[in-house]
């Protein structure tokens, strides 16, 4: 069961009717959000191999034309090929970089939704001091230590707990049984009467 779930069943704020409810839809959304997360990643990498094979079909059509274009003594047409050749590469490196950025985040995101994490950016920032990467998949490097990417993530959560949310009650009396959730009416009656006074 989720903590958050599982806090307000103890709480008694749900009963356990609606809390396995609760656990089963956030669950289903859980596991569509990872397989959705997993179809991503296959689609990128598949789009990164036929990139790389239009990328290089691209460079050696133009380093054929920049040959064919030195051997001719056209000078202006092999400075315009080897520009767009240079735009070529620059392009293919933007969109490999956003392809590893969005299947970094995607795995951080898979990942980090099995715990309760206070804050999903924060968590996710932290981690990603800690990513490396290796034949197009990421590892997470603990000193001289290189672990797959989960065993990673779990490590840095368990040694880094402010990261997660506090099991159990929350402290100061926030989960009183015996609140009603009523405001002290007296309490809120004077601060407004102190309020008119001034």
């Amino acid at each position: 069961m989720f903590n958050e779930v599982k806090n307000l069943l103890e709480a008694g704020k749900i009963d356990e009717e609606v809390a396995k409810a609760l656990d089963e839809e956030i669950a289903k959304a859980l596991k569509e959000r990872n397989d959705e997360n997993a179809k991503l990643r296959i689609e990128n990498k598949e789009l990164k191999t036929t990139l790389q094979g239009e990328r290089e079909a691209l460079k050696k059509e133009y380093e054929a034309k920049i040959e064919e274009a030195k051997k001719e003594g056209k000078v202006e047409l092999e400075k315009e090929f080897a520009t767009k050749l240079q735009e070529v590469e620059t392009r293919a490196k933007e969109l490999e970089q956003k392809t590893r950025e969005a299947n970094l985040k995607a795995q951080l995101t898979t990942t980090l939704s099995k715990y309760d994490v206070v804050d999903l950016d924060v968590a996710s920032s932290y981690i990603k001091n800690y990513i490396t990467e290796k034949d197009d998949d990421f590892g997470i490097k603990l000193g001289d230590e290189v672990l797959n990417f989960e065993n990673g993530v779990e490590k840095i959560l368990n040694e880094k707990s402010f990261l997660l949310k506090a099991k159990g009650n929350t402290g100061s009396g926030a989960n009183n049984p015996q609140d009603t959730g009523v405001a002290d009416d007296t309490f809120t009656a004077r601060l407004l009467q102190r309020k008119k006074q001034q």
